[in-house]
């Protein structure tokens, strides 16, 4: 799914970081950081093997573009947590 309305912010969850970001640069975002959900504080290098696990702002609201957006992130095949998501 890569449609998204420009000054909505889109449910990233359950996404992979990759789509995730580019969801959020299509409805109009461009301040955004990936950060571990394992709180080891790892890089997200190769965002198709992360998914998307929480992200800062709710889905469907309508911050300001200049907003920054913080999605959690884990690795594939790691814990999701609450969020449910697929591994």
């Amino acid at each position: 799914d890569r449609t998204a309305t420009p000054g909505v912010l889109p449910n990233v969850v359950c996404k992979d970081a990759d789509s995730a970001t580019n969801l959020l640069r299509v409805a109009g975002f461009r301040d955004f950081a990936l950060v571990d959900g394992t709180g080891e504080r790892r890089g997200v290098i190769v965002v198709q093997n992360w998914v998307v696990t929480a992200q800062s702002i709710a889905p469907g609201s309508r911050p300001d573009p200049t907003t920054k957006i913080t999605l959690t992130a884990v690795k594939y095949s790691e814990p999701t947590g609450d969020s449910r998501c697929a591994s």
